[in-house]
Protein backbone atom coordinates (compact mmCIF):
# COMPACT_ATOMS: atom_id res chain seq x y z
CA UNK A 1 0.00 0.00 0.00
CA UNK A 2 1.42 3.30 -1.09
CA UNK A 3 0.73 6.35 0.99
CA UNK A 4 1.00 10.09 0.48
CA UNK A 5 2.62 12.15 -0.75
CA UNK A 6 3.79 11.35 -4.24
CA UNK A 7 7.33 12.63 -4.73
CA UNK A 8 7.71 16.02 -6.48
CA UNK A 9 10.18 14.38 -8.88
CA UNK A 10 7.18 12.65 -10.49
CA UNK A 11 6.73 15.89 -12.46
CA UNK A 12 9.94 15.04 -14.33
CA UNK A 13 8.28 12.04 -16.03
CA UNK A 14 7.35 13.96 -19.17
CA UNK A 15 6.56 10.81 -21.17
CA UNK A 16 4.39 9.08 -18.54
CA UNK A 17 1.08 8.10 -20.13
CA UNK A 18 -0.53 5.85 -17.53
CA UNK A 19 -0.63 5.98 -13.73
CA UNK A 20 -2.57 3.54 -11.59
CA UNK A 21 -2.67 3.70 -7.80
CA UNK A 22 -5.32 1.30 -6.53
CA UNK A 23 -6.25 0.27 -3.00
CA UNK A 24 -3.73 2.50 -1.28
CA UNK A 25 -4.05 5.07 1.46
CA UNK A 26 -4.32 8.33 -0.39
CA UNK A 27 -6.57 10.64 1.64
CA UNK A 28 -6.51 13.51 -0.88
CA UNK A 29 -6.47 13.72 -4.66
CA UNK A 30 -2.73 13.99 -5.49
CA UNK A 31 -2.73 17.30 -7.41
CA UNK A 32 0.80 16.62 -8.67
CA UNK A 33 -0.76 14.27 -11.26
CA UNK A 34 -2.51 17.21 -12.93
CA UNK A 35 0.91 18.37 -14.17
CA UNK A 36 1.59 15.10 -16.00
CA UNK A 37 0.78 14.33 -19.66
CA UNK A 38 -1.29 11.29 -18.71
CA UNK A 39 -3.66 9.46 -21.00
CA UNK A 40 -4.90 7.11 -18.25
CA UNK A 41 -5.31 7.84 -14.55
CA UNK A 42 -6.71 5.31 -12.09
CA UNK A 43 -6.98 6.19 -8.40
CA UNK A 44 -9.69 3.74 -7.45
CA UNK A 45 -10.36 2.21 -4.03
CA UNK A 46 -8.25 4.60 -2.01
CA UNK A 47 -9.49 6.61 0.94
CA UNK A 48 -9.54 9.96 -0.88
CA UNK A 49 -11.98 12.47 0.52
CA UNK A 50 -12.81 16.08 -0.24
CA UNK A 51 -13.48 17.46 -3.67
CA UNK A 52 -11.95 16.74 -7.05
CA UNK A 53 -9.63 19.73 -7.57
CA UNK A 54 -10.40 22.28 -10.27
CA UNK A 55 -6.91 21.61 -11.65
CA UNK A 56 -8.33 18.36 -13.09
CA UNK A 57 -9.24 20.54 -16.06
CA UNK A 58 -5.52 20.86 -16.88
CA UNK A 59 -5.43 17.18 -17.88
CA UNK A 60 -6.81 17.66 -21.40
CA UNK A 61 -4.87 14.66 -22.73
CA UNK A 62 -6.74 12.20 -20.47
CA UNK A 63 -8.57 9.42 -22.28
CA UNK A 64 -9.51 7.43 -19.17
CA UNK A 65 -10.17 8.68 -15.61
CA UNK A 66 -11.16 6.25 -12.86
CA UNK A 67 -11.80 7.61 -9.34
CA UNK A 68 -14.17 4.80 -8.35
CA UNK A 69 -14.76 3.78 -4.72
CA UNK A 70 -13.28 6.63 -2.73
CA UNK A 71 -14.92 9.15 -0.41
CA UNK A 72 -14.79 12.10 -2.80
CA UNK A 73 -17.64 14.49 -2.12
CA UNK A 74 -19.08 17.86 -2.96
CA UNK A 75 -20.05 18.98 -6.43
CA UNK A 76 -18.29 17.75 -9.55
CA UNK A 77 -16.02 20.52 -10.82
CA UNK A 78 -17.16 22.15 -14.05
CA UNK A 79 -13.53 21.87 -15.22
CA UNK A 80 -14.20 18.20 -16.04
CA UNK A 81 -15.75 19.63 -19.22
CA UNK A 82 -12.24 20.60 -20.37
CA UNK A 83 -11.17 16.94 -20.63
CA UNK A 84 -11.98 16.93 -24.33
CA UNK A 85 -10.24 13.62 -25.10
CA UNK A 86 -11.95 11.66 -22.33
CA UNK A 87 -13.55 8.41 -23.48
CA UNK A 88 -14.14 6.74 -20.09
CA UNK A 89 -15.09 8.41 -16.80
CA UNK A 90 -15.79 6.37 -13.66
CA UNK A 91 -16.80 8.34 -10.56
CA UNK A 92 -19.02 5.63 -9.06
CA UNK A 93 -18.88 4.73 -5.38
CA UNK A 94 -18.34 8.31 -4.16
CA UNK A 95 -20.81 10.46 -2.17
CA UNK A 96 -20.89 13.42 -4.55
CA UNK A 97 -23.59 16.04 -4.08
CA UNK A 98 -25.18 18.74 -6.19
CA UNK A 99 -26.10 18.68 -9.83
CA UNK A 100 -24.23 17.03 -12.66
CA UNK A 101 -22.48 19.92 -14.41
CA UNK A 102 -23.71 20.83 -17.88
CA UNK A 103 -20.07 20.95 -18.97
CA UNK A 104 -20.09 17.13 -18.99
CA UNK A 105 -21.96 17.52 -22.30
CA UNK A 106 -18.78 18.94 -23.86
CA UNK A 107 -17.10 15.53 -23.66
CA UNK A 108 -17.86 14.53 -27.25
CA UNK A 109 -15.56 11.47 -27.19
CA UNK A 110 -17.04 10.00 -23.99
CA UNK A 111 -18.30 6.43 -24.51
CA UNK A 112 -18.34 5.18 -20.88
CA UNK A 113 -19.77 7.13 -17.96
CA UNK A 114 -20.24 5.73 -14.46
CA UNK A 115 -21.59 8.20 -11.90
CA UNK A 116 -23.31 6.07 -9.24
Amino acid sequence: NLSEPLPPSLRLLKSLESLSIDSSKFAQFPEIVTALPLLNLTLQSNTMNGQIPQSIGNMASLVQLNLQDNQLSGPLPIEIGRLINLESLDLSGNPFSGQIPQELGQLQKLVQLYLF
